[in-house]
């Protein structure tokens, strides 16, 4: 059996600035996008900067759900992100990992498209910004989370659609172990600011128009 929970906020977050007009993207917000950029940004074919990606759900929901459901312990929960134009920018093989957020952030009110760009919102730099209050950073630029609570998924040659058991994160916070502030989701280890790849998905949005907002998939056997 199946059952799906939708994101409550996600962005994309970039470490990197245009290359020809010097504009920094470190404070940038995304939070209203219906694409979560997922890449390495390379210019003039030198490796540039990488984006991650913040998604988050409501654990109480879940965790409501599943204690007053009759379900096996050995049920499952995947995060469930759907990529949006083809795999033509993939590498072969890669990995994709994602990590417990340690701090909350602010989703945001911009998009990638905007001139001037939008502040207001979580960026690499800032988990909040909000205007005529001080902007709070992250302890670590690029999104504080929990290293040794790694899950990840890799890939060889097929679809980038994210479909990965992130059990073991979500019984944390369930448990309390963790507070819940979400997922960062990043190329994993050194691949992400490797030359030598050149990954650049993307994934729709919870403001997408479409069926295939982020989700996680809470997965069981009746």
């Amino acid at each position: 059996m199946h059952k799906y929970f939708f994101t409550t906020k996600d962005a994309f977050i970039s470490s990197g600035s245009n290359q020809t007009t010097g504009e920094d993207f470190k404070d940038k917000n995304t939070g209203q996008d219906e694409i979560l950029e997922l890449k390495k940004v390379f210019f003039d074919r030198t490796f540039s900067h990488p984006t991650r990606v913040l998604v988050q759900f409501d654990t109480n929901e879940i965790e409501n759900y599943i204690s007053s459901s009759v379900l096996p312990h050995d049920y499952k929960l995947n995060l469930r992100l759907y990529e949006t134009e083809g795999t033509s920018g993939l590498t072969e093989e890669y990995k994709v990992a994602s990590y417990p957020l340690s701090q909350e952030w602010d989703e945001g009110i911009g998009k990638e498209i905007d001139e001037p760009k939008t502040t207001d919102g979580c960026s690499w730099k800032f988990r909040k910004n909000r205007e005529g209050a001080s902007e709070i950073s992250w302890t670590t630029p690029g999104g504080t989370y929990i290293a040794g609570d790694e899950v990840s998924q890799s890939f060889s040659s097929e679809s980038p659609d994210i479909n990965m058991d992130i059990t073991s994160v979500a019984k944390k916070w369930f448990a309390g172990v963790n507070q819940n502030y979400g997922l960062l989701i990043r190329l994993s280890g050194s691949r992400e600011t490797s030359s030598g790849s050149f990954e650049d998905i993307k994934f729709f949005s919870r403001q997408t128009n479409t069926i295939y907002s982020p989700k996680i998939e809470l997965k069981w056997d009746d």
